[in-house]
């Protein structure tokens, strides 16, 4: 049996109670081919005309953090805030094990098509979820996976990836690429660290509460499908809580999956920020301070293929991966993006 058929009849073995929720007969219900996520299984369910979509959540060590339960606040909470740019959460199981969501028909966008319509509907998706309903709905929202409250935490978060992909075994050529290039970054992240606001300034202060925006986190367009009626549909809210907006804004324009032109900086910063923020002056100078910072993580996170924790998340999205390859392919989108980059120079 293959390992497809395997993992279909581990979903229809485990999703009875969805199908009593929703009056369907467990005969009758199809598991479609599976999407190949990054650190999740999904699967498309059929029941007659109704279709819905399932993920299967990664299950991490002790302390990891609880992905469905992440992603089901999340949804709950832009409900709340009246956004109907998201899935609409369906069942979840118990266990914390699946999660069933509506079925939102679209496709990914590719970067040539980006334009300032698409962006402006990013900055009314986050603006919406920071506006009026922001101080009423978020009790359940625990800290964005990577979230911050300063440029210095920051930098911290950033030297603490790179001191663990430094211990990455130097045995396989492949391996000892990566060793070098984390070298490189490492002394980039000191020159940028140099050039930051001098500590006296405002753009270095660190964040109370009040000042945190709600962050989809891991937000760009590789977690957004364009509908057939032009409008973007928002999804994958694993690492979603409060966060720093500045963060917010530079993960967005340095995320390398499918870049946003940088010409769209300034309106996207101002029009997400046009309600529930006082110092949108301040936000913006320390996103831009961040820029060449978030570069760096960026290509940490790009790196995180040779740590064995990021390895095993891999291996139970995709079975069938080959380590080898995919790792020489994040070493070749590290240096295309490096090659765009207007803040982060390594030679």
């Amino acid at each position: 049996m293959s390992t497809l058929a395997i993992e279909q009849q581990s979903v229809i073995a485990n999703v009875a109670e969805f199908c009593a929720s929703q009056g369907i007969n467990p005969d009758d219900l199809e598991i479609g081919a599976r999407d190949f996520g990054g650190n999740n299984q999904g699967f498309v369910l059929h029941s007659g005309d109704q279709k819905f979509f399932l993920k299967r959540y990664f299950q991490g060590g002790v302390g990891s953090r609880d992905r469905l339960a992440s992603e089901w606040a999340f949804l709950d909470y832009a409900l709340h805030c009246q956004v109907r740019t998201v899935p609409r959460p369906v069942w979840r199981d118990p266990n914390g094990l699946f999660g069933v969501y509506e079925y939102v028909a679209g496709r990914k966008l590719t970067p040539g098509e980006i334009n300032g319509n698409h962006v402006a509907q990013f900055a009314r998706f986050f603006g919406a979820l920071n506006g009026e309903h922001r101080e009423t709905g978020v009790a359940q929202l625990i800290r964005a996976s990577d979230g911050c409250s300063s440029i210095d935490e920051n930098v911290e978060g950033v030297k603490r990836r790179l001191e663990q992909l430094a211990g990455i075994d130097p045995q396989k050529t492949v391996n000892r690429a990566a060793l070098e290039l984390v070298a490189k970054l490492e002394s980039q992240l000191r020159q940028s660290v140099e050039r930051l606001p001098a500590p006296s300034k405002s753009v270095r202060y660190q964040l109370e509460r009040g000042e945190h925006c709600v962050s989809p986190s891991d937000f760009g367009f590789h977690n957004a499908l364009l509908r057939a009626d032009g409008q973007l549909c928002f999804i994958d809210f694993e690492y979603a809580g409060w966060d720093d907006p500045a963060k917010m804004i530079a993960d967005l324009f340095c995320q390398p999956e499918i870049p946003i032109p940088f010409e769209h900086f300034d309106r996207f910063a101002t029009t997400c920020l046009h309600s529930g923020f006082a110092n949108r002056e301040v936000i913006i100078e320390r996103a831009q301070a961040l820029l060449p910072i978030v570069e760096i993580k960026w290509c940490c996170i790009m790196l995180n293929e040779f740590l064995s924790d990021s390895v095993e998340r891999r291996r139970f999205a995709d079975p069938e991966r080959d380590e080898v390859i995919h790792r020489e392919m994040q070493l070749e989108k590290i240096k295309r993006y490096l090659t765009q980059s207007k803040s982060v120079a390594i030679q």
